[in-house]
């Protein structure tokens, strides 16, 4: 039952209808109060909100209070499943709103931890060493991206998937 309200919320979310996604998510949780998944969609909907915040206002600071809820969810999440990859990587973008650079790449290195194969938590650290100018460190972050990407690409090629080399 609580799948069901899990999944609920992630078709609400995927509507934009975020009060509603919140109120699945809420039942998927009273249902199973360690319900990873559902935690860490209340945490979409606050870094989603906070990123539609930025854009209406047109101020980087107005999202802060939804970046830090995104944290908040995804760290419940992480505690009741620790390789969670997607909850550590998105916990890492929320970090990054806030400007914690260090704590937002110790998230991605979670990430990679709990999937070697997040190609994005490869990018997404690369990236913030990138704007730290820790110019080493980016680099081998996406050095390491490139065998897990090629990999990736020959078992499309291998499964005939012709969407994977265009993402």
């Amino acid at each position: 039952i609580s799948e069901m309200h899990f999944k609920e919320g992630e078709s609400l979310f995927t509507k934009h209808d975020f009060q509603n996604a919140h109120l699945a998510y809420d039942n998927a949780l009273e249902i199973r109060k360690c319900n990873a998944k559902a935690l860490h969609g209340k945490a979409e909907i606050w870094l989603k909100t906070g990123e539609e915040l930025i854009v209406q206002t047109k101020n980087d600071q107005a999202g802060l209070v939804n970046f830090n809820k995104s944290i908040e969810f995804n760290k419940q999440a992480i505690l009741c499943n620790p390789k969670f990859s997607d909850a550590h990587l998105k916990e890492g973008l929320a970090h990054n709103k806030i400007g914690e650079s260090s704590l937002a790449i110790a998230s991605f290195s979670q990430a990679i931890e709990s999937d070697n194969n997040n190609v994005i938590a490869y990018i997404e650290r690369g990236n913030t060493y990138h704007l730290g100018k820790k110019y080493a460190e980016a680099i081998e972050s996406y050095n390491l991206v490139i065998p897990v990407l090629q990999k990736q690409i020959e078992a499309s090629k291998k499964s005939n998937d012709k969407s994977l080399p265009k993402k």
